[in-house]
């Protein structure tokens, strides 16, 4: 059985979710936003998908599909070996302060940390490859911005309305590919941008990293 996009998205009254043994797909952003869920469970039968520390993973834990707020911490470690942020596993969370992604993600997908209004950081590590489209939209409380050194690209609007943002690092000596609206209403011509030692030039001369308004080499 394969549930469709966006199924269960959105549902403020929606407090548990099941996935039965015959489910083997589900399509993107299962339940995201439905931010009142407070309990996922999975057959045991099913070979797709399974729980962990109450949270949607696919069975080898590889993607992290849903986040669940169980009991509404300020801060969520996801598991080393996770690869992928699955699109819409952080919907509309107020209760997060920080996401702690380990050095194991490659792929951060559309929506993926969407509209999580109280986040203060986000750090990016080493491992990510790429930052999707939309995919962190709406942290409007961000202040540090964090890329590691493995970025090649990012979509369009990944980081839209970052409004309190005061600095960008980025470990990159080469500027990630970005598509020009990446940092759409957000004014980076008032925000500082750390960048590699030798690599102030690149940037200077790369779309959207030369409109912050002043580049640092460390």
């Amino acid at each position: 059985t394969t549930i469709k996009e966006w199924p269960f998205s959105y549902i403020k009254s929606l407090e548990e979710f099941h996935i039965g043994s015959g489910v083997a797909a589900l399509g993107t952003n299962p339940i995201g936003g439905s931010s009142n869920v407070k309990k996922i469970t999975v057959d045991e039968n099913n070979t797709a998908f399974t729980v962990f520390d109450g949270c949607l993973f696919s069975k080898d834990k590889t993607v992290l599909i849903a986040y669940c707020n169980t009991q509404n911490e300020k801060s969520y470690s996801i598991p080393d070996g996770v690869k992928t942020i699955g699109n819409g596993a952080f919907d509309l969370f107020d209760n997060l302060e920080a996401i702690i992604i380990p050095n194991s993600v490659t792929t951060v997908q559309p929506y993926s940390i969407h509209a999580c209004l109280n986040l203060k950081e986000l750090t990016f590590p080493n491992s990510v490859e790429r930052i999707e489209a939309s995919a962190c939209r709406y942290a409007f409380s961000v202040t540090k911005l964090t890329l590691g050194s493995g970025l090649k690209f990012i979509g369009g609007a990944a980081f839209e309305s970052f409004h309190s943002l005061k600095e960008v690092i980025s470990y990159s000596a080469i500027p990630p590919g970005a598509d020009s609206n990446v940092f759409s209403n957000t004014d980076i011509s008032k925000i500082m941008l750390f960048v590699p030692k030798g690599s102030k030039q690149a940037y200077q001369n790369a779309q959207v990293w030369s409109n912050f308004g002043k580049i640092v080499e460390m």
